[in-house]
């Protein structure tokens, strides 16, 4: 079995002495929905595609995906989406949920509904799998001793039993 809250516990003490600052986000439905925004996936014996597989999902247009990627994917837009809201005025949260009109379910957000809030913002897009299989790379990050500081936040999904 699965051992999520002792996973959680860990990671959070770990984040804790190392300094690293550490942000919960809800983890439903991540790997149930498409990080492109095409919809909810199929699974397993759902899918004619996937032979079975659950690690496997299949998007409404006919891609295939590992289910854990997506949900990764998914989970670090909701971060993104959720700090980026936090720091705006209610008019301004108002106006740019009225341009992007799925933002105002946080539960259902993936990863195409930040980057329709990027583009409503006139924003850059936070950095993706794909910037660093291209070659793009962060600056460096600091060390303090013999540890390395991180400069954002990791991003945990929650999870209830």
């Amino acid at each position: 079995m699965w051992r999520c809250k002792y996973v959680q516990e860990l990671v959070t003490k770990k984040c804790h002495s190392l300094g690293i600052r550490l942000s919960r986000v809800c983890a439903a439905n991540t790997s149930k929905l498409a990080f492109d925004g095409s919809g909810e996936v199929k699974r397993g014996r759902d899918s004619e595609k996937t032979g079975g597989n659950y690690s496997l999902c299949e998007f409404t247009t006919g891609k295939l995906y590992n289910c854990d990627l997506n949900a990764s994917y998914n989970i670090g837009a909701r971060y993104y989406i959720r700090e980026t809201l936090r720091g705006m005025s209610e008019t301004a949260r108002l106006e740019v949920e009225a341009k992007v009109p799925g933002l105002s379910r946080r539960s259902t957000c993936v990863l195409s509904d930040l980057k329709d809030l990027c583009a409503a913002l006139g924003r850059s897009i936070p950095p993706s799998s794909e910037h660093v299989a291209s070659g793009w790379s962060a600056s460096p990050m600091p060390l303090k001793g013999n540890r390395q500081e991180q400069t954002a936040p990791a991003a945990v999904g929650s999870t209830r039993l």
